[in-house]
């Protein structure tokens, strides 16, 4: 997975800086041990469990929505909750949600074929497509309906960094190892442009573990720099009452293709589209999106993630 070629990223002249490498090694083997008890744990019945469930119509039974923990687990469930009433509604079952602790673990979920639908990062469906056949259905809107959103770096106001050059030297945080905009985009950035690694840049890095966590530690002063994108740091500000006009944006990247919705490979054909055509509904639901802070969603394909693809292959070079 490409997280594994992104550890190489926080090393500095092939030495670890400041204990990110064991947190992103915990972090894989968390992962790892995840799908080995899962798969313990269902070994034996949840063979005929599977096929008991493809063998229903998609009617009669509930579905599984797994979501990345883009604002902490309980935040995320709630931000989702109007658009969770809204499937049930349009597609006549009940909608089962699960928040994992990591991206990663997602997509271990969509691999055991555990979730139906996953939310996720654009660098998590690139990774879920090709180890569990994930398939895109659509794409997450801004709020001015743009299909995509930028990683950003940012620092608070009264920190005095104003810029990337006054950022030597100092305390980054990142999301998760596995996030697009929260770790993958600001370390391609270094590598391209700066013609060298973000962990030889900062003074310290640090994993927060969320877009929320990043935004409340910059605020607070746990870290200096943050890398988040600009529709978490506007969900994050709402979330914690804050004004984003307490940040300085040190660094924008290009557009990202906006977080996709994927199907489970074991989703029936029909299934899928009646999603596809749920979710394309709730673009009418104005006060569902205020809450959830988006422009809607649009159809998507594979196709449209080559970008991140393309991107992944760079950080193994």
């Amino acid at each position: 997975m490409s997280h594994w070629c992104l550890e190489c990223w926080f090393q500095g002249r092939g030495k670890a800086r400041d204990g990110v490498e064991l947190k992103m090694r915990r972090s894989l083997r968390s992962v790892f041990m995840a799908l080995v008890l899962s798969l313990v744990c269902v070994s034996g019945s949840s063979q005929e469990k599977d096929k008991k469930a493809e063998d229903k119509p998609a009617s009669s039974r509930e579905i599984t929505i797994g979501l990345v923990p883009m604002l902490g687990k309980e935040q995320t469930a709630q931000k989702f909750e109007p658009l969770v009433r809204h499937l049930e509604k349009a597609l006549g079952m009940k909608v089962k949600v699960e928040v994992t602790e990591s991206a990663a673990k997602l997509v271990g979920l969509m691999l055991l074929k555990r979730v139906d639908f996953a939310y996720m990062g654009p660098l998590n469906y690139v990774d879920a497509h090709r180890l569990a056949g994930a398939e895109v259905l659509a794409v997450e809107l801004s709020p001015e309906g743009k299909p995509g959103y930028y990683s950003i770096l940012v620092s608070a106001r009264k920190s005095g960094i104003k810029n990337l050059d006054q950022a030597k030297g100092k305390v980054f945080a990142f999301t998760d190892s596995d996030s697009t905009s929260g770790f993958m985009m600001p370390n391609i950035y270094f590598l391209r442009e700066r013609k060298q690694t973000l962990a030889s840049f900062a003074g310290r890095t640090e994993m927060a573990g969320s877009h929320l966590a990043v935004v409340e530690g910059v605020a607070k002063g746990k870290y200096d720099v943050g890398a988040t994108n600009d529709m978490d740091l506007a969900r994050a500000c709402s979330t914690l009452k804050l004004n984003p006009n307490q940040f300085n944006i040190l660094w924008k990247s290009e557009l990202i293709p906006g977080a996709p919705f994927a199907a489970g490979k074991q989703v029936k054909p029909e299934l899928k589209k009646a999603f596809l055509d749920a979710l394309l509904g709730f673009n009418a639901n104005k006060a569902g999106l205020k809450k959830m802070q988006i422009g809607g969603f649009a159809p998507a394909k594979d196709s449209d993630f080559e970008a991140v693809r393309e991107l992944a292959k760079y950080s193994k070079r």
